[in-house]
């Protein structure tokens, strides 16, 4: 089997980060990711062959080989691969989120636009990152959607 070199994640920030977020904690303590994400990524290609949706099996057996390479590493390993990932993946997000609220307030005056640029600012990857608060990313993960809830509420009952 193909071992894919990773990068050293033995750094004590990022472990740091990662033995303490609401999420990746678990997978870096009790599940290994790579075969949760395994599993996930089976059931989803069964129903693809089910429901015979040829088009996308290609890409699911690319996913499942790419995932189980990233198995062979220590459940750590693979927690801070998904933290990295993830923390990655909702920085693109939420600067989209951002800049689509504003251009879309001020050019169109479109009012869902409000909404989508405080659900960006809200969960915009920023304060966990400071050394002295990463200890508190449980509590700013449940404060993030304690604050997202209202506006989501909002949104829905505007009816935009």
């Amino acid at each position: 089997m193909i071992r894919i070199p990773y990068p050293k994640f033995e750094n004590k920030w990022i472990r740091n980060q990662v033995e303490n977020h609401l999420i990746f904690q678990i997978f870096c303590k009790y599940i290994q990711l790579g075969w949760f994400l395994l599993a996930l990524l089976g059931l989803k290609f069964l129903y693809e062959v089910i429901t015979k949706d040829i088009s996308s099996i290609l890409s699911y057996i690319i996913y499942i080989f790419v995932v189980y390479t990233v198995t062979k590493e220590s459940k750590y390993v693979q927690a801070a691969i998904g933290w990295l990932l993830s923390k990655f993946t909702l920085f693109i997000v939420t600067l989209l989120g951002i800049s689509y609220g504003i251009v879309n307030r001020l050019a169109y005056e479109n009012s869902n636009a409000l909404y989508i640029f405080i659900l960006g600012i809200i969960w915009l990857p920023n304060i966990e990152f400071v050394p002295r608060i990463s200890n508190y990313q449980k509590i700013i993960t449940l404060f993030r959607i304690i604050f997202s809830l209202p506006v989501i509420y909002i949104e829905i009952k505007s009816g935009h």
